[in-house]
Parts: C-alpha cells; structure tokens; sequence
C-alpha cells in the first residue's frame, strides 16, 4: 500500500475517537496508547463498487504506526444522499481499534483502494498518545 496516493475530499471522515466527536476533534485528541475510532468511507470504484480502505495512523516521524481494514458495516443514509449513490449507503464503521501506539502526536488517514489508484482522504484528525 505504499507509493503514490492520490487526494480527495468527501469520501470519508472519522465522525469519533474514543467518544471524541464534533468540533472538539479539530484539536488533537489525547489517547492513551489506543483508541475505538468511527465514521464512514465512500468511495466508489470504477466498477460501481465500495473501495475497499484502511484506516492507518502515522507516526509523527511519518512512519505507519498501525493499520487496520475499515469494514463497511454500518448503514449510513446520510452518505448516500450525499455521494447521490446507492451503494455508498452502507458505508459506515463503528469502534475500531487503534492500538501500540507509539508516544507523541500522530494523524489518522483513511486510505482506500480504488482499483487504478491508492487514494487518502483529505479529511484527517490526530491524536497525542502519552
């Protein structure tokens, strides 16, 4: 999964970390070494299908700290009247873990794997693991 990402907007966000929701997630959110993350993901291929992604967290020396498949499990009605597509409808992820995290601040992407191209979310958040 590494090499060249593209970028995009609207095709996920991480609506929580360990209860953290909102405006408050603007500012880094504290975790102590793990987290329980969810939200929903977006993208749809080429082929007419969900993307599959990732939730990964970068270390703040830019290295990948964790990585974790995000299952879409979860209906999401909102996603689908805003993506106007019907499979994007379960979309959602509930309390994935986020675990070993190393001490310091680090930032939660979504990556997804759109068939002809690896593609990160625009929309990122991070937290300070003590």
């Amino acid at each position: 999964m590494d090499g060249v990402f593209e970028q995009r907007a609207a095709i996920c966000n991480i609506e929580s970390i360990n209860g953290v929701y909102g405006e408050a997630l603007e500012q880094p959110v504290p975790v102590n070494g793990e987290g329980m993350v969810s939200g929903w993901r977006a993208l749809v291929t080429s082929d007419g299908s969900l993307a599959g992604a990732w939730l990964r967290v970068r270390a703040g020396d830019g290295t990948i700290a964790f990585q974790a498949p995000l299952p879409a499990i979860e209906e999401r009605p909102d996603v689908e009247a805003l993506t106007g597509q019907p499979v994007t409808r379960l979309s959602g992820f509930r309390n994935v873990a986020i675990r070993d995290l190393p001490a310091g601040t680090a930032t939660l992407e979504i990556v997804l794997d759109a068939g002809d191209a690896w593609v990160r979310c625009a929309h990122v958040r991070t937290v300070v693991a003590e």
